[in-house]
């Protein structure tokens, strides 16, 4: 029972860490295409672009990964996670955001 409830915990805080990442990333992104001298529609559809990517992701991550190493997947989501963060504050031409 005790591997289950640390299990549980570890999901659950993970789960809150990338909560809190993709709230931040949310209100920064906006701020930091702005004060670049984006226009709103370019970022429009730099956002829309993204989410579109990510979907189009998802669908071929769930074709590649029929069975799942979750301790594998969690740290490259923590990998893919500081590597976004790395790219967006070194970024300066449009393709990068």
């Amino acid at each position: 029972m005790q591997s289950k409830t640390s299990a549980l915990y570890a999901v659950g805080i993970l789960t809150f860490f990338f909560t809190i990442f993709d709230g931040i990333l949310a209100y920064v992104v906006p701020v930091t295409i702005i004060s670049q001298g984006y226009s709103k529609t370019a970022l429009g559809f730099i956002l829309g672009t993204s989410s579109f990517a990510g979907a189009i992701g998802d669908i071929f991550l769930s074709k590649f990964l029929k069975t799942s190493n979750f301790r594998r997947l969690f740290l490259a989501m923590y990998a893919c996670a500081l590597l976004y963060v790395t790219i967006l504050s070194q970024a300066n031409i449009i393709i990068l955001y």
